[in-house]
């Protein structure tokens, strides 16, 4: 398996008579096997073969997860053509300067994707729009429309690894996002890699939550379970209650998720223990704390006694979390309750997954051990400091940007801008984005990522950003924290209560200023109604600090 292609080839033969995708889109179920995926992918293939578009043409996906997405992809990929993803969180000129960066003249959309697609074409080089949806519009093409037309056998083009198979947008933390071209290799590279630590087979049931745009969900939680055989469930809602729901129905296995899910799930679970009556709540504190005091001794009570909480889960297995650091607490707070978290690490840049923590080997605080086929050091061999990797899975470099290209990949090693260590047993550790890092006067080194940790544990805090804020007639930057609410937990509203919360929130502050060096301690804070984040929920810090320099 060296090629998408290859890869699809085999699993719709191999698994045709298994259920490969499933979506529930409004209480409605649907389910689509391996075979049917085949002949929509290749009535796709055979339309824009018709086309008479080049090898490596740049076409966009601009969706939200659903069944249409997987056809499109492997269709663009089936005539040797470059797919672009672009996530529908995007706002109308995010997505404008994608379209023309990557001079896309063919799009496959979704109806709820496509007002704002219309509204910037006008600015674009579009010739073609596909709606997955039935839509009555003069520019666009129905994707029903196009299956049912004829089509009559084709032969796929060579497709060497090597070839460029995806421009995957970054998130955008400082500005317009950067396109890594990923090859074919790259990607399946990377499969190879998580199929030799994870034993997914086609017993398996996935629940794809995060955007297929981006490249952690496509790896892992789309191309890697689909080359095995398992069954991929997409749903139309992200709430919580709908999420554990669907769960529950398909007794979900595993689970590509971000912090910020985990944290809904945890506020999902703790709304629903202060319903309880207070004799209940008691019980489950209780419980909460004998599961915790065992697990000092490496046994787990929590599948015993929160099997109620488990059954809200369905039959999973792990959730694996990457995309934005995972707070130890988050990780502890389940593995008490009996619920598996293996954090890993990985970029777009390295197709994407570069560490993983494992079963057997899940050391919370740290993101794993390098994938096998991966190699990661420290920059300069130092203690701490820049984390370096290389590997098959590291991309061929920024599409139109050699500058950048030139800066990050030197001599095979891709340069990631993240700081870590190593420790003596393997197990990788980040520390922060090393443009993130506050370096004091003294020289101390403040990591931003360590004091959020600590302060979203507090029921009554839903985000943080903490950045270094130089206060007026100062040449030195003291530490600031920017913090956005739980306004149910605290029962009160920021727009009434606000001179409340900010006691209630210093007093929090206070309390972890207490517990750790005097140089790291928080100097000052504002409350937020909300911080501005990408499209994968990381915070903006770039954009925020230079407003507050600004300001």
């Amino acid at each position: 398996m060296e090629t998408i292609i290859e890869l699809f080839l085999n699993s719709t033969e191999k698994y045709k008579d298994k259920i490969s995708l499933q979506k529930f889109f409004e209480d409605e179920k649907k389910e689509i096997f391996y075979f049917e995926v085949r002949e929509n992918v290749e009535k796709i293939i055979f339309w824009l073969k018709n086309q008479n578009l080049e090898k490596g043409t740049h076409i966009g996906i601009y969706s939200e997860n659903r069944p249409e997405w997987v056809y499109a992809y492997f269709g663009i990929l089936g005539i040797g053509g470059v797919v672009v993803g672009i996530d529908v969180n995007l706002k109308p000129q995010e997505v404008l300067f994608i379209l023309q960066h990557a001079e896309i003249k063919i799009i496959f959309v979704s109806q709820n994707a496509l007002p704002n697609l219309l509204k910037i074409k006008a600015q674009t080089n579009l010739e073609k729009i596909i709606c997955f949806d039935d839509i009555e519009e003069k520019e666009v093409i129905s994707l029903s429309e196009l299956l049912k037309e004829k089509h009559f056998p084709f032969s796929y083009p060579e497709i060497s690894p090597q070839d460029l198979a995806m421009l995957v947008y970054t998130s955008g933390t400082t500005g317009n996002p950067k396109a890594v071209m990923l090859s074919h290799k790259n990607i399946t590279s990377n499969i190879k890699m998580i199929l030799q630590v994870f034993q997914w087979d086609q017993r398996d049931n996935f629940l794809s939550l995060l955007p297929l745009a981006h490249i952690f969900e496509l790896t892992c939680g789309f191309l890697t379970p689909f080359s095995q055989g398992a069954r991929i469930t997409y749903v139309d809602s992200l709430k919580p209650e709908n999420i554990l729901k669907i769960m529950q129905k398909t007794k979900v296995t595993f689970m590509m998720v971000v912090p910020g899910i985990l944290r809904l799930f945890r506020l999902e679970i703790l709304k629903e223990i202060r319903k309880l009556s207070l004799t209940k709540k008691a019980i489950f504190y209780i419980c909460f704390f004998i599961c915790a005091f065992f697990r000092i001794f490496n046994l787990n009570l929590g599948k015993i006694l929160f099997r109620k909480i488990h059954r809200q889960f369905g039959k999973i297995k792990y959730l694996v979390s990457g995309g934005a650091p995972l707070s130890p607490f988050l990780i502890w707070w389940f593995d008490v309750l009996g619920i598996n978290i293996l954090q890993g690490y990985g970029l777009t840049e390295t197709s994407p997954v570069v560490s993983v923590n494992l079963p057997l080997e899940n050391r919370i605080g740290s993101v794993g051990k390098p994938l096998p086929g991966v190699k990661v050091k420290i920059k300069d061999n130092l203690e701490e400091g820049e984390i370096l990797v290389k590997g098959e899975n590291v991309m061929l470099g920024y599409y139109k940007n050699p500058q950048e290209t030139e800066r990050v990949l030197k001599d095979g090693w891709l340069y990631t801008g993240d700081i870590g260590k190593i420790d003596s047993h393997g197990f990788l550790y980040i520390l922060g984005r090393e443009k993130d890092v506050i370096v004091l006067q003294s020289g101390l080194k403040v990591y931003p990522e360590e004091l959020e940790e600590e302060l979203l544990k507090s029921p009554f805090i839903r985000d943080v950003c903490i950045i270094g804020k130089r206060k007026w007639g100062e040449s030195e930057e003291k530490v600031h924290a920017l913090i956005v609410v739980n306004e149910e937990t605290l029962g009160l509203s920021l727009s009434s209560a606000r001179e409340k919360i900010r006691e209630i929130i210093g007093k929090e502050i206070k309390n972890l200023n207490s517990r750790i060096s005097v140089y790291k301690r928080i100097d000052s804070f504002e409350l937020r109604e909300e911080l501005p984040k990408t499209a994968t929920k990381k915070i903006k810090k770039e954009l925020i600090r230079k407003y507050e320099v600004n300001n």
